[in-house]
């Protein structure tokens, strides 16, 4: 079967419409979200307290050691446009990261676990991480986190 691939160039909701050309009543309006690039681009490898996080072939995250403090993470600070976000964690292995995305003075925290939530964020510079937990955990872990504006 024969594919495309298309850029959207606004975000948010959107439709694709499509016809046939052997018979142009056969059409289709197919719904579509448009979403920006991921926003957590991490420099990798990146080692901190421990614990080494890298990149494996497929994209992912791989975390491995033991913590020498509580909390061991993986930062970027970028500068964000006010709007709508998601982010998505997913644990390919291992159970016990999570992730944040905070301004410095915490106004704007946003703590989650494996899965999928939206929220609406102001203006500002954000810390976007991956968390270890307790000091003197051992990590052999493999994970993926998204971030996305969405309009």
């Amino acid at each position: 079967m024969p594919s495309i691939g298309i850029t959207g160039r606004v975000l948010g909701q959107s439709s694709i419409r499509v016809a046939s050309t052997l018979d142009p009543a056969i059409k289709a309006a197919v719904p579509v979200r448009v979403e920006g690039a991921n926003l957590y681009t991490p420099q990798l490898p990146f080692t901190s307290k421990g614990v080494t996080f890298s990149r494996n072939t497929d994209g992912s995250i791989h975390v491995a050691g033991t913590g020498t403090i509580n909390w061991v993470a993986l930062p970027i600070s970028l500068k964000l446009a006010e709007g709508d976000y998601k982010a998505t964690l997913s644990r390919k292995t291992g159970s016990s990261l999570t992730s944040k995305v905070s301004t410095d003075d915490q106004t704007n925290l946003w703590i989650f676990e494996e899965g999928e939530q939206t929220r609406h964020l102001t203006a500002g510079v954000y810390n976007i991480l991956i968390l270890t937990g307790d000091a003197g955990q051992t990590y052999d872990e493999d994970v993926t986190l998204d971030v996305h504006q969405i309009n």
